[in-house]
């Protein structure tokens, strides 16, 4: 399957990418009642559940928003030894930073100021 570079990716489809691009073996430990060992992506997403770069409910059908993928790679980036330091004050260069969810707000801020994610414009990230 082809993607266009603006079109929409699943969580799962994320997760396994950032699995694999890490060389994280994958797990088959079931971790989310929404996550069958049968899915395709089920060992990554498992793995990405192991090594902290996702927790709760998964909903690996939906697609993934902006502050989800940032909060991910944050995760990924720790994982790796790779420390980041920033607070959500460097967000309000973007005019929606108001709509971060509480829960990502520092977390996205690690992002963006290790350069790893940027917004769609100079002052907008695009939740």
């Amino acid at each position: 399957m082809h993607r266009l570079v603006n079109s929409a990716i699943s969580r799962a489809e994320f997760a396994s990418l950032l699995v694999r691009a890490m060389g994280i073996s994958e797990d088959n430990t079931s971790r989310f009642p929404d996550v069958k060992s049968t899915d395709w992506f089920a060992g990554a997403v498992n793995a990405a559940a192991k090594a902290g770069f996702v927790d709760g409910t998964f909903r690996p059908n939906a697609n993934i928003t902006s502050e989800q993928m940032a909060v991910m790679i944050t995760h990924a980036m720790s994982f790796a030894g790779k420390k980041t330091n920033a607070d959500a004050r460097g967000l309000s260069v973007f005019t929606d930073s108001p709509f971060f969810s509480s829960w990502a707000k520092d977390v996205v801020a690690q992002s963006v100021s290790a350069g790893v994610i940027y917004g769609r414009t100079a002052t907008t990230f695009s939740l």
